[in-house]
């Protein structure tokens, strides 16, 4: 595992895609905290992160376009099919390679704090709660990111794809409040959701008998509460979806200086999701 992580961060610095990410993050993140922080005079750092999350939903999706899909048109994911390592452990050090990169910018980040300090009141340790949040953040980002990669051998179908899925859960809140608010609106909402937990499961692992006994059980519930709680079924979606949204998170730590636990916890338990989806996705094609 260790082998295939150095290789794996090595590659990002054979080439100059992982100068120009650090470049640009970096170079983006110094250039808010310059307005924000320094020009403008807010003393939280976290507006400056909050501010540079759209950069991140496209810069992550540079990082992780080629770590499947270039190895899957190349042919060389046989090699790896072929080691004695476990494929648990391929995903683990690809992922890890790319949290690396990504956390040099918000690693450098760590100083701006400290600046601040010096030139007046700072909130230091709610700037560096944020700078972790964030940091959890992007590895929701770049597990999603490795997914995708896992699903095709084209870089950029991967980066065009995560860049969209990313987009989605970043505006999910927006999004959320245009859903009409009624019974039946949310019902077929549901469905659609069931529909969409099948064909996942259904691409990514080999078990029929799963995938049609999680969707039974998924039908089963929705049928129990819709066919019970009809009229408390208006407006749920919307709070269903809001649920998963990703930006409310980084605000309790920026505005109301809330350390959001439960946040914390739904980044890191989505990372861990979609790194099981794309070891299960490896793991069928490995046996196909």
């Amino acid at each position: 595992m260790i082998a295939i992580y150095k290789r794996e961060v090595q590659s990002y610095f054979s080439s100059i895609l992982g100068y120009i990410i650090i470049a640009v993050m970096t170079f983006i993140i110094a250039m808010f905290f310059s307005i924000y922080n320094l020009s403008y005079g807010y003393s939280s750092f976290g507006i400056t992160l909050q501010t540079t999350i759209m950069f991140f939903i496209f810069a992550v999706p540079m990082l992780t376009m080629r770590t499947f899909a270039e190895e899957r048109r190349q042919k060389t994911d046989q090699i790896l099919f072929t080691s004695p390592v476990s494929v648990t452990k391929i995903v683990l050090a690809k992922y890890l390679s790319v949290m690396t990169i990504i956390a040099i910018p918000l690693m450098i980040s760590c100083v701006c704090p400290i600046i601040i300090s010096m030139y007046g009141a700072s909130t230091l340790l709610k700037d560096y709660c944020t700078i972790l949040a964030m940091l959890c953040l992007c590895s929701l980002f770049a597990a999603v990111g490795i997914f995708v990669s896992s699903l095709t051998d084209n870089q950029i179908i991967a980066v065009f794809i995560t860049i969209f899925s990313l987009l989605v859960l970043y505006l999910l809140d927006s999004l959320a409040s245009i859903i009409p608010q009624t019974s039946s609106v949310s019902a077929i909402a549901f469905l659609v959701v069931i529909a969409i937990i099948a064909l996942v499961l259904r691409v990514t692992t080999r078990n029929n008998g799963l995938v049609t006994l999680v969707t039974i059980g998924c039908l089963i519930i929705w049928a129990f509460f819709t066919l019970l709680s009809w009229d408390k079924l208006a407006g749920s979606f919307t709070t269903f979806l809001n649920s998963f949204a990703i930006v409310p998170v980084i605000k309790n730590f920026v505005t109301y200086s809330a350390f959001d636990i439960k946040g914390i916890f739904y980044y890191l338990s989505f990372t861990v999701l979609f790194l099981f989806l794309t070891v299960q996705m490896i793991q069928k094609r490995r046996w196909s």
